[in-house]
């Protein structure tokens, strides 16, 4: 939800619409559309996002390389691992969206971590090949990562601001009469300082908590040997293409 928090906030600063699947006056029209139709049917400059991977094939517009794109990955191997953790035990459920019963999260529960894992391993090494060979190398594309923003996030802010240097920064006033000098610098700060309590590191990890463990590498400590040989097997083009050990 952080990323949601952040757009809605810089979409605010530059004056352009947002549109997001976490904003429930647009999930069920983006879910019946698809993020890919839904963003060549907006015919105004505006915001989309953040656009999660579920669905990959159906979010790509058909003039790609006529956007500002922000492309941010996580560690596949750690993706996993959240993913175990969120969808287990702190993933709020929605309709329509990610809705399990009961006896499946005991199912994940019950045969652990590392099945899981292995489970969802063909989705989303899918998922990182179909990212990657669509949009790295684009000169419209910025790659951001996620272990920049917990371990240094005011310089993975001025990343994700660089998406946003081809529109014109509006200037404010105050009281409707003067203005108020803004840069793209100003925003940064306000950003910066608004959220950098995000990246605190919680003192204890609860697994029902949304943030239960923020920092990079957890999955070495979670899963077995045998599995994270498996993962570094058959995510080793992926891991040396965006430099992860």
């Amino acid at each position: 939800m952080f990323l949601h928090k952040l757009t809605i906030d810089v979409a605010k600063e530059f004056k352009i619409p947002y549109y997001s699947i976490n904003n429930n006056r647009y999930f069920n029209k983006i879910k019946q559309q698809s993020w890919n139709n839904f963003i060549d049917s907006c015919e105004e400059q505006a915001c989309f996002g953040p656009i999660r991977t579920g669905s990959t094939k159906t979010i790509f517009p058909e003039a790609l390389g006529e956007y500002s794109i922000i492309l941010h990955l996580r560690d596949p191997r750690d993706v996993l691992t959240s993913l175990f953790f969120s969808h287990t035990y702190s993933h709020a459920k929605r309709k329509g969206g990610f809705n399990p019963d009961d006896n499946l999260r005991n199912k994940w529960e019950e045969e652990g971590i590392d099945k899981f894992a292995l489970d969802n391993l063909p989705t989303y090494l899918e998922r990182y090949q179909l990212l990657t060979s669509t949009l790295l190398d684009r000169p419209n594309v910025r790659l951001i990562k996620y272990e920049d923003m917990v371990s240094n996030y005011p310089e993975w802010l001025k990343s994700f601001l660089a998406g946003f240097s081809h529109l014109d920064i509006p200037q404010k006033s105050i009281l409707g009469l003067i203005n108020s000098p803004n840069s793209i610098d100003n925003i940064q700060q306000k950003l910066a300082d608004k959220y950098n309590h995000e990246f605190t590191i919680p003192q204890s990890e609860d697994v029902y908590r949304h943030k239960r463990k923020i920092e990079p590498g957890d999955h070495k400590d979670k899963l077995k040997p045998e599995t994270i040989e498996l993962l570094n097997r058959q995510f080793a083009p992926i891991l040396k293409l965006l430099s992860y050990e």
